[in-house]
C-alpha cells in the first residue's frame, strides 16, 4: 500500500543512489524547470503526471504515471546522439531505465511498473533570456513510467485499507 508521494520519492531516490548516472547527472529536479543552467550539463527531473484508479478491481489498484525528462547540453550536434566516447542521450535514456529495472516493486512499495514510451526531442536554444540564445543546443528525453499499486487510504468510520474489507455496496 503506497501514495503517489511514496513512490515518487523512492524514483528519486534510486536514481540518485545510481553511481552510473551519479558519473554525470549534475542534478535531479523535482518538477519541470524551465531555466536551466548550462554549467549542469546533464541534468533529470520527475514530473508527476496521472493517477489513475481502477475502482473495479479488488484489491483496489491504481496507476501513477511519472514522467523523468533528462536534458543535455550539447556542443557538437554532429556527435549529439551517440559518439561512443562519452554519454549521450541514447545512453542517458538506457541508464535511467538500467538505474530502476532491479528494483522492479520499487522496494516493497509498488506492485510492478513498465516504461510506456520515451520521447525524445531537441531545443535549439536554452529557455529563458535573450543573451542564452548562443548556448550550445539542449537534447531532451521524456520517460514515461506507469507504476502499479495498492492506494493507501480510509473510509471515514471504517478504518479501512485497500486490502481491507470494502463497506457494503462499493
Amino acid at each position: 500500500m503506497s501514495t503517489p508521494k511514496e513512490l515518487f520519492n523512492d524514483v528519486k531516490a534510486i536514481l540518485a543512489a545510481d553511481s552510473v548516472l551519479s558519473g554525470y547527472v549534475s542534478h535531479i529536479y523535482e518538477r519541470e524547470r524551465d531555466n536551466l543552467d548550462g554549467s549542469k550539463k546533464t541534468v533529470l527531473m520527475l514530473e508527476p503526471s496521472d493517477v489513475v484508479e481502477k475502482s473495479e478491481s479488488y484489491p483496489l489498484e491504481a496507476t501513477f504515471v511519472l514522467v523523468i525528462t533528462g536534458y543535455m547540453f550539447e556542443s557538437d550536434p554532429e556527435r549529439a546522439v551517440n559518439d561512443g566516447s562519452e554519454k549521450k542521450i541514447l545512453d542517458l535514456e538506457q541508464d535511467v531505465k538500467n538505474a530502476l529495472r532491479p528494483y522492479y516493486n520499487l522496494n516493497g512499495n509498488c506492485i510492478a511498473f513498465k516504461f510506456a514510451s520515451s520521447k525524445f526531442d531537441i531545443k535549439k536554444y536554452s529557455w529563458g533570456n535573450k543573451e542564452k540564445l548562443r548556448r550550445p543546443p539542449v537534447y531532451g528525453v521524456e520517460i514515461y513510467m506507469n507504476i502499479r499499486y495498492a492506494p493507501t487510504f480510509d473510509y471515514p468510520g471504517f478504518g479501512v485499507s485497500a486490502y481491507g474489507f470494502l463497506p457494503y455496496g462499493y
